[in-house]
């Protein structure tokens, strides 16, 4: 999950500080979206409340975001897919809190969710690619229509195209920049997607930058986004689980 935040911070730079990209992925003044906090507090509500009735956990988010986007729903996904042990579980959760208004960003949330929690259970890229929801996730990624639209599950298709095309974490985000539309909804979705094989520490990087510790820039980079939640600032011990960290900026 943590990828995806990263993913965010990966756009601010490509955007606003591109001399520092490509040594870096992150800038020193990088800075989160909303998207983050969308993925943050889902994972947040439903690490402490797994079973919250669905207007409690809609009221939450309400709360923080006011009116829900197809964006939002995808985006929530991502948190959904780290949180269950099996992949029916990770269906229904989806099923129930991803909040979605459209047909499409229903799929869209399925095939990320499905996709993610696949990689992380160790699949392959081809393997994943075969999860199905009302057909596979294949034989959508082969139609122009959807490899080159402007909805949410264009987006996910995108993602998708950037992260099997890369072989690391970095290769991924430099893809991601290059698609068409939203490059910070482009590199989150790519980033959790890389992040469910790779982990986000593992960035190739040109001998010629010298960076010998990918991880150390990301967790710094992720420091400056806790500290720009307004919350106290902890420190992310490299074994440290993802959902123990996230308890502790609750």
């Amino acid at each position: 999950m943590v990828g995806a935040f990263i993913g965010d911070l990966a756009s601010w730079t490509w955007q606003n500080d591109k001399g520092n990209f490509y040594p870096y992925l992150i800038s020193e003044a990088a800075h989160k979206t909303v998207y983050s906090d969308v993925i943050l507090l889902t994972a947040q509500t439903l690490i402490n409340n797994p079973d919250i009735p669905l207007d409690q956990f809609g009221a939450t988010q309400e709360r923080a975001f006011g009116k829900n986007t197809a964006e939002y729903s995808v985006l929530r996904s991502i948190a959904i897919a780290w949180l269950y042990d099996s992949a029916e579980n990770t269906r229904e959760a989806v099923q129930k809190y991803i909040l979605h208004e459209e047909k499409e960003e229903w799929y869209a949330a399925h095939f990320l969710s499905q996709l993610i929690f696949s990689l992380r259970n160790g699949s392959t890229k081809n393997q994943a690619a075969q999860v199905e929801h009302l057909g596979t996730f294949r034989s959508f990624t082969k139609e122009e229509h959807w490899r080159t639209g402007d909805g949410t599950l264009s987006y996910v298709v995108r993602a998708w195209m950037s992260f099997y095309d890369a072989f690391d974490y970095g290769s991924t985000i430099h893809n991601a920049v290059k698609q068409q539309g939203n490059t910070t909804l482009n590199c989150i979705l790519a980033g959790a997607l890389a992040d469910a094989m790779y982990g986000c520490e593992n960035y190739y990087v040109k001998k010629q930058y010298k960076v010998e510790d990918i991880f150390a820039i990301c967790i710094t980079s992720m420091m400056r986004y806790i500290r720009s939640t307004e919350k106290n600032a902890y420190s992310l011990p490299k074994t440290m689980h993802w959902a123990m960290w996230i308890n502790t900026i609750g």
